[in-house]
């Protein structure tokens, strides 16, 4: 979220143990939320979680399976373009964008 570089951005983050982190990156990772376990996340094999971050100048409100998580603000950056990555320390693992959308009020 708010992409600036591979180096400054903020990142949403889920595991497969069910637990999400929104942090802030700018060389090394500064959380906003530490590693938080809960159950709006599907786990398990070939599970399929729906993300949702709407965001209103510093205000982000961040959904996971429709189920609302949490809201932080950070204004470190006014605007930024949105990436989406995967990684996983087990081979071969698969990551979809199945759907996107950008919506602006």
């Amino acid at each position: 979220l708010r992409y600036q570089t591979e180096s400054d951005f903020l990142a949403f983050m889920i595991r497969g143990d069910g637990a999400y982190r929104i942090a802030l990156w700018d060389g090394e990772y500064s959380d906003l939320v530490g590693w938080t376990v809960t159950d709006a996340i599907a786990t398990g094999d070939n599970t399929r979680n729906t993300l949702r971050i709407s965001v209103e100048n510093n205000r982000y409100d961040f959904y996971i399976n429709g189920q609302f998580i949490r809201s932080v603000n950070e204004s470190t950056w006014d605007e930024g373009r949105i990436a989406f990555w995967g990684s996983s320390s087990i081979t071969p693992a698969t990551f979809s964008l199945d759907y996107f959308r950008v919506c602006a009020n």
